[in-house]
């Protein structure tokens, strides 16, 4: 899919810790500027990464605990437009 902006591949990146620091720097940076449409990560981006002007986070499944849930829901919602958090329960028994 082409946007008048480039790829739309190109616009969505993932983030884990497993990544070198200068991946995880880049990813920060795509974040930062404005260029990527998306990040799918790890809680890896939950903390120390303050990226600013996201719309949704998407947690799939309970982090494990109250405190981690909102450091990751924490991601979206930083600037001043409306943002959204979505918790998507699994089969896992801490969902449940």
């Amino acid at each position: 899919v082409e946007t008048k902006n480039g790829s739309l591949a190109e616009m969505v990146r993932t983030y884990r810790a497993g990544y070198t620091k200068a991946e995880r720097q880049e990813v920060e940076r795509g974040l930062f500027r404005g260029h990527l449409r998306a990040v799918i990560s790890t809680s890896a981006l939950e903390l120390g990464v303050d990226v600013g002007n996201l719309d949704i986070t998407l947690l799939v499944g309970f982090p494990g605990s109250v405190a981690s849930f909102w450091q990751q829901a924490g991601r979206s919602g930083r600037g001043v437009h409306p943002s959204m958090v979505v918790l998507i329960c699994t089969d896992g028994a801490v969902d449940q």
